[in-house]
């Protein structure tokens, strides 16, 4: 429907950035994050 988008993420608090990475790399090793993609008929 609509053609693909980067999205960047930016952070005022370095502890909050360092929270988002852990989790988003988490999701990564866990797997999760490819489910939702595939929940979209998506690809990351």
């Amino acid at each position: 429907m609509f053609k693909p988008t980067l999205y960047h993420f930016a952070f005022r608090n370095a502890a909050v950035r360092d929270h988002f990475d852990r989790a988003l790399l988490a999701m990564r090793v866990d797997g999760r994050y490819e489910q939702i993609f595939a929940n979209y008929g998506a690809e990351p």
